[in-house]
């Protein structure tokens, strides 16, 4: 009787041991999948906060001041390429040197300081941004 006493209690203690490495896996395993998605969600912000300086004018008419600017900021930052549409020529700023052209009113790639303009940001199929496209406001 003594024997299977100590038996008994030995068999509730090791199911109570299994119950508890059971119990400490599932808790793990909910606390790995929440961290997961924190960490997703957290990457996901970051994108959006590093791309705000790109799309922060998106679908908005500026002056031409600021677009002059904000291509300026574009090409020497990111390296994208900047279409740009006026009354006079459409064109493509591609390089930092090219944007003095921009203030030239002689050159057939001036900017009217006075003048609005639309931004559009253009992304492909993933959803990166590829170039931005600058056209003469309405």
């Amino acid at each position: 009787m003594h024997i299977s006493k100590e038996f008994l209690m030995e068999a509730v203690g090791l199911s109570l041991l299994m119950a508890l490495i059971l119990i400490s896996m599932q808790m793990f395993q909910r606390s790995m999948r929440l961290t997961s998605l924190v960490e997703e969600e957290q990457r996901r912000l970051i994108m959006e906060l590093e791309e705000y300086e790109i799309v922060k004018y998106e679908d908005l008419l500026i002056d031409g001041m600021t677009a002059i600017n904000y291509i300026k900021k574009i090409i020497g930052t990111y390296g994208l390429p900047v279409y740009v549409s006026t009354e006079n020529s459409i064109f493509t700023v591609t390089e930092q040197s090219e944007c003095a052209e921009l203030r030239d009113i002689a050159s057939d790639k001036y900017i009217n300081p006075l003048k609005k303009y639309r931004c559009k940001v253009e992304r492909d199929e993933n959803g990166v941004i590829n170039n931005i496209r600058i056209e003469k406001g309405e």
